[in-house]
C-alpha cells in the first residue's frame, strides 16, 4: 500500500552525547518520499549525499567510497532484514559530521547500495540510529528540514519506543516502526492477521 503526498512531522527524542552540539538545520530533498541531505563529511572527507533513515539501526556507506577515502574493515557482523540474513563488513571509530552536528566513534556497514541507487545513484550512504541516536533532532517533511537541537514540539505528539535501536509507535494495527528510508507502509503477515472480529 503506498501513500503519496503524505507529509510527517517526525519528533524524536533522544539523549544528546554528542558534547557541544549546537542547533543546526539541514535542508532535505524529499525523493520518492524519501530525506535526503548533502553536506555529510565522513572523516573529514566530503561533501556526500546520504539517506535519512530512521528505520535502521546501521550507517552504511558505499564500498568504493569507503575504500577511496581509507576506510578499512574492522569488524564484520550478521546483517538481519525483512529479507534475510547476509555477513557484512565494516569500520568503526568514525567521525561523522552534518553541519554543526558531530558525532565521533562511529560505525559504517560497507554496502553496494543496490537498492538506493535504482532512484538515486548520486547517494553515497546511510545515516541511520547508529547516527541520529547521538542528538535530539526533528525530521520536518512537510518543510524539508532535519534539525538538530531541542526545540519546542508542534502538531500531534505521540509517544514512541526504542526497539532495537528504533524508534516505533503503537497503532491499531500494532507497532510499526518509524522508517524515513521507506516511501509505503510495510506489514508483515497475511491479511487475515489485521483482522478485528
Amino acid at each position: 500500500m503506498r501513500y503519496k503526498g503524505l507529509c510527517l512531522n517526525l519528533f524524536v527524542w533522544s539523549q544528546i552525547v554528542a558534547a557541544g552540539t549546537a542547533f543546526a538545520s539541514v535542508k532535505l530533498q524529499i525523493r520518492e518520499s524519501r530525506p535526503i541531505v548533502d553536506g555529510v563529511y565522513v572523516n573529514g572527507r566530503g561533501p556526500y549525499r546520504f539517506l535519512i533513515d530512521t528505520g535502521t539501526n546501521v550507517n552504511l556507506i558505499e564500498t568504493r567510497l569507503a575504500r577511496k577515502i581509507g576506510m578499512s574493515a574492522s569488524f564484520q557482523i550478521e546483517l538481519v532484514s525483512a529479507s534475510g540474513r547476509i555477513q557484512a563488513s565494516g569500520s568503526d571509530g568514525n567521525e561523522v559530521s552534518l553541519d554543526s552536528a558531530k558525532a565521533n566513534g562511529q560505525k559504517f556497514l560497507f554496502s553496494d547500495l543496490d537498492a538506493i541507487h535504482d532512484d538515486s545513484p548520486d547517494v553515497m550512504g546511510v545515516l541511520g540510529e547508529w547516527f541520529l541516536s547521538q542528538f535530539d533532532y526533528t525530521l520536518d517533511m512537510e518543510h524539508q528540514q532535519l534539525r538538530f537541537g531541542k526545540e519546542a514540539p508542534q502538531g500531534t505528539l505521540t509517544q514512541f519506543q526504542i526497539i532495537n535501536a528504533r524508534p516505533v509507535v503503537s497503532t491499531s494495527l500494532g507497532i510499526l516502526a518509524l522508517d524515513s528510508g521507506n516511501n509505503h507502509l510495510v506489514l508483515f503477515g497475511t491479511l487475515g492477521d489485521l483482522s478485528t472480529g
